[in-house]
Order: C-alpha cells, then structure tokens, then sequence
C-alpha cells in the first residue's frame, strides 16, 4: 500500500485524502468508495481502542487505499505495532528536529535501516518468498510523515525534510496558529508562514507536502504551492454539517407549512 503511495508522489501525482475520526470499517468502506486516495486514521485525539484500528486498517486495504495513522505518543513499540496490523505508514506529531525524524524513521525500518523488531504480523500471511526479503522491502516502502506544528520546526523543517527515510511532511495549522497569537487558520499570519514552508518543501520534489483543505476553492492554491496530499476536513465535522444543513431544511419546510 505504502508502495503506491509513494510511487505516485515520485511520479507527480496530486493525492486526495480523508481524517477518518470513526474507525468504523463500514465508514472507512464509505470514504474509500467516494473516491480517496489515501486515509489519515487519527489515533491522537479521542478514545479508539486498538481493534477499532486494526478493523478499521483491514477495511482500507480490502479498498486498496493506503491508510496512514496518526498517533500523538511518541512510542517504538506502538510504531511497530501499528505497522504489524497492516498501516501503510506513520503520521508522527509534534515533530520539531531533524533528530527526532530520524529516530521516527527508523522505529519503522528493519535491520540494518532501522531498529524495528521482526514478529509475525499481518504483513507474513499472503507473502510466501523469503520473509527477509519481504521485511527488507517494508523497510522501503513504508511512509513515515512528520507533522511540524511549532515554530521550532519551521526553523528546521528543510534538515527534517532531508533525513533519509522521511515520506513527507504535513503542517498543523491549528497549533501554529496558536502559537502566532491568532484565532483562526486562515489568519494573514499563518497562511504567510504556510506559504513559506509550502516553498523549503518544494526543494524536495517527490516527497509528500500534506496540508489540509478546508474547501475546493482553496485546492488550485493549494497545489501551486507545492501541496501534493490534500487532505478534506473531518468526518465528523462533514457528517454534522450534513445534518446540520439537512435539518434546516426540514425545519424551514415545518416552518413554512405551518404559515399556510
């Protein structure tokens, strides 16, 4: 899975992906079937147990759609486990230095690229050559994004890019923002800084640049900056403001059969 994702940011593709909140494998089954190029599975914020993910990442690749998962714990243990149940890659929070990247990339590498521990996983049950050849192409086909949501790393978001092993990077616009003072994403101050990073990231054709999307509108803009994973907002904020807007119009046709 991890392969074709990367494979289509090396050829120049412009991916399209969801945040999936509700790890539901009939929702994940939804959000494939509508057209994504990829998932961004958070498992940083909420309470989701460990089967809701593994369900969740079955469902994914039953689609054929890479599924990516954020995790907030900086864990080698829970990297490695996330990878064991079939994600295509790591989405990494809080990522500040080029050191940590580093460290990041090889929790989700074999040896000798990496420190990640072998074991039966889910990877094993549908490979029948060598299992250290299968594990050695893991190693090269995983996608490991930082996400650089402070300052700090902004100031050393072109060493983060340049580590060996980083996919990509994706920026948090909602920390940065607080960090600048300001109440909102679309703030002259952070769509500036946003800009800036857009222009160190296109230094580094093939890797991924993910920044969210809030509307089609903003997707040409988007992409002429450099953004090459555009990622729509959450299922949960789609799913309320469907209801929402449904709901008003109901509610005005109750309302309007009432004054006749």
């Amino acid at each position: 899975m991890a392969t074709k994702l990367k494979a289509r940011l090396a050829a120049g593709d412009v991916l399209v992906g969801a945040v999936v909140n509700i790890l539901d494998p009939m929702l994940v089954e939804v959000v494939c079937g509508a057209g994504a190029d990829f998932l961004f599975m958070d498992f940083e914020h909420g309470l989701k147990d460990y089967s809701a993910v593994a369900n969740a990442l079955i469902a994914a690749e039953l689609c054929d759609v890479p599924a990516l998962v954020r995790i907030g714990e900086k864990s080698e243990n829970l990297v490695a486990r996330m990878l064991d149940a079939g994600a295509a890659g790591l989405l990494f929070s809080h990522v500040s230095t080029a050191q940590e990247a580093e460290e990041l990339v090889s929790w989700c590498r074999y040896k000798p690229l990496g420190v990640r521990g072998s074991g039966v996983t889910r990877g094993f049950l549908r490979h029948y050559g060598s299992e250290y050849d299968r594990r050695q192409q893991a190693s090269q086909d995983v996608a490991c994004i930082m996400i650089v949501e402070d300052m700090v790393g902004v100031r050393n978001l072109e060493a983060i890019l340049a580590v060996d092993g980083v996919t990509g990077v994706a920026i948090g616009p909602g920390d940065l923002s607080m960090e600048l003072g300001v109440d909102r994403w679309d703030h002259p101050k952070v769509l500036e800084l946003l800009d800036q990073m857009a222009a160190t990231a296109r230094g580094f054709p093939g890797q991924g640049l993910l920044r969210l999307c809030l509307d089609p509108a903003e997707a040409s803009g988007q992409i002429a900056s450099g953004t090459n994973m555009l990622l729509i907002t959450h299922d949960v904020h789609l799913i309320k403001n469907m209801y929402k807007s449904l709901f008003a119009g109901f509610q005005a046709a109750v309302g309007a059969s009432r004054e006749r």
